[in-house]
């Protein structure tokens, strides 16, 4: 008796050259999706040995339908689970007891080289960056820590890739990990914690297909056994550009993500407002405009003498911080307040889907 074993939920095989590949249409699905479709028997292996049951819950109810049901492993409280317990509940302590999905709203830029159609971000690489020194730096009562060992990051893009290996290897702030992949690489790995850097969503459908491809998303989403942190700009999606996306896309699966929340009781968080710093370019954020594509939009910082904003050009693409550190935490804004944001704040509690949810806003140390 033989038999196949997969997930046609996940990435297919990758046609390189689709525009001169007659059978790339045959190619591109999966030997198991074929097969599905046919008289052959098939058996649902549906009880999940790696997800915590969180972070099934969020798989479930975006991609397979709450037909998964988690091991009884997956719930059992262990070094990283008791870590990050501790680490969460002293420096968030909104985010509730036990919860093991983060979202952290870094309000940067994207950039891509001339000539190149890989992105990069580097605001979000050093926001994660302090994220995980201080992570490290965390200890239980019992001196359990969270080991570099520990960590997985996953980037959509290559470029953003070779810029987290870069950033991240610097002498003076130099930060450890085990895995550093492409989504489609990291297809088949698992790590207790999984670092996602969606880098880029663009507003503009067709340059949206690639990070919300439903296969792809559900690789980066289900490759973390005790804890996952998502890291993009929740600025970037009102209204209007995901029924933009919606009139010029197929991506019905994707909107529906970022729609599955409103009918939810979720809190929802918004980003305060950058206090007392001073008026420099180094420690001026950035002010994401979707629409700014060479990266020549305001930044604004307080002057404490005045108490007035300054603005003033925002950085060089490829250093939206112009080299200053974030460092998370204690330089996170937390509010809970009336949102304003409740629109824009669709995508990040869409991919969230849970009561856990909660959404931090970085500024440099």
């Amino acid at each position: 008796m033989k038999g196949l074993f997969g997930d046609p939920r996940q990435l297919p095989p990758t046609v390189m050259l689709d525009g001169v590949n007659e059978g790339a249409e045959f190619l591109k699905r999966s030997l198991l999706s074929r097969l599905m479709e046919t008289d052959y028997p098939q058996v649902s292996l549906n009880i999940n040995y790696r997800n915590h049951p969180q972070i099934l819950r969020l798989l479930n109810k975006a991609i397979y339908g709450g037909k998964l049901i988690p091991g009884r492993s997956t719930n059992q409280l262990e070094r990283v689970g008791r870590t990050w317990n501790a680490w969460t509940r002293r420096t968030m302590p909104e985010i509730d007891l036990g919860s093991r999905r983060l979202f952290l709203s870094v309000d940067t830029v994207s950039s891509r080289q001339e000539n190149e159609a890989s992105w990069s971000n580097l605001g979000q690489i050093q926001a994660v960056q302090g994220l995980l020194q201080d992570m490290y730096d965390s200890r239980t009562p019992q001196g359990e820590q969270i080991r570099p060992s520990d960590v997985m990051i996953i980037s959509p893009y290559k470029a953003q890739r070779s810029l987290v290996a870069a950033t991240l290897a610097e002498t003076e702030h130099g930060c450890l990990y085990r895995d550093n992949l492409t989504v489609d690489a990291a297809q088949g790995q698992e790590a207790p914690i999984v670092v996602v850097l969606l880098t880029k969503l663009s507003e503009v459908a067709e340059e949206a297909s690639f990070v919300a491809n439903k296969e792809r998303l559900n690789v980066a989403l289900s490759r973390a056994q005790k804890a996952i942190i998502i890291v993009g700009n929740a600025r970037l999606w009102p209204e209007p550009v995901i029924k933009n996306i919606e009139r010029r896309s197929s991506h019905k699966f994707f909107t529906g993500v970022l729609r599955l929340i409103t009918a939810k009781s979720n809190r929802q968080v918004q980003y305060s407002q950058l206090l007392a710093a001073p008026v420099t370019s180094v420690n001026a954020i950035p002010i994401a405009d979707p629409m700014d594509v060479d990266n020549t939009s305001k930044s604004v910082a307080r002057d404490p003498a005045t108490g007035t904003f300054a603005q003033s050009m925002a950085p060089t693409p490829m250093d939206p911080l112009q080299g200053s550190r974030v460092r998370l935490p204690p330089s996170i804004s937390r509010s809970r307040s009336g949102s304003p944001l409740t629109r824009e704040s669709e995508f990040v509690l869409g991919l969230l889907l849970g009561r856990s949810t909660r959404e931090f806003a970085s500024r440099p140390g």
